[in-house]
């Protein structure tokens, strides 16, 4: 099934080790030596791509694993419909993974402290990528599937994140009247002492007054400051930092 992706890569993947369905010959476990030569026949394996390339298959796997979670979280991550999209774990990294049954693809990141020669609290940065389909057209038509850079021998599933038509985190829309506390935000913000993804503070300090400690209910890290977690404390706004 044709796609979008980057020039002189086409879009044909073969089944990946991620997101149980699509488990098989052309997984990223199996698929980790090196480039399938043409073959012909049935195209299973997978081949390697430019990275760029690769990344922007189905849709572009952002740049760092907060912005990742904050556009799958919010359910915009893929301009398609019917896509459920996961958040895994796999050796070192952490996989947002696209399923749309037939094709699809996973991004992969980096975990706090796996970047050669970075801080261990670095945000988690894009260090592969691999799409498939079910039609073998990539690398000349010879690969169900193709990868580019960091890949993992195994996975396992963690959490759905986006069901395609609303965010399966649990974040639906709160019923209410004026106190009911907002809904935590995407977590676009990274929290450089938890090590971890966070909503972002809002620009504008809430009101605290009357609230009850830990309003509004979420941990928020300061966009202008990674080492901040705010919340409502003894009525007034709190940041640890």
């Amino acid at each position: 099934m044709p796609g979008v992706g980057g020039a002189g890569v086409s879009h044909d993947d073969g089944p990946v080790a991620l997101g149980g369905s699509n488990a098989g010959a052309g997984s990223p476990g199996a698929g980790n030596s090196a480039s399938v030569s043409s073959q012909g026949g049935a195209g299973a394996g997978t081949c390697d791509g430019d990275f760029d390339k690769v990344a922007a298959i189905w849709g572009d796997c952002p740049p760092t694993l907060c912005a990742a979670l904050a556009s799958a979280e919010s359910c915009n991550a893929i301009p398609q419909t019917g896509v459920t999209t996961r958040i895994e774990t796999c050796d070192a990294l952490t996989v947002i993974t696209h399923d749309f049954s037939t094709h699809g693809k996973a991004c992969y990141y980096s975990n706090p402290g796996t970047i050669p020669g970075a801080i261990s609290a670095q945000e988690p940065k894009l260090v592969g990528a691999t799409a498939w389909d079910d039609v073998p057209t990539y690398c000349d038509r010879t690969s169900n599937s193709i990868k580019t850079g960091a890949q993992c021998s195994g996975a396992s599933l963690s959490r759905i994140l986006c069901d395609g038509s609303s965010n399966a985190d649990g974040a639906a829309g709160a019923n209410g009247g004026e106190d009911t506390a907002p809904e935590a935000g995407p977590r676009a913000c990274f929290n450089l002492f938890s090590h971890s993804c966070e909503p972002c503070c809002p620009t504008q300090t809430p009101e605290c007054t009357g609230k009850p400690d830990g309003y509004p209910g979420y941990r928020c890290t300061q966009a202008a400051n990674s080492y901040c977690s705010c919340a409502c404390a003894s009525e007034q706004w709190s940041c640890g930092c």
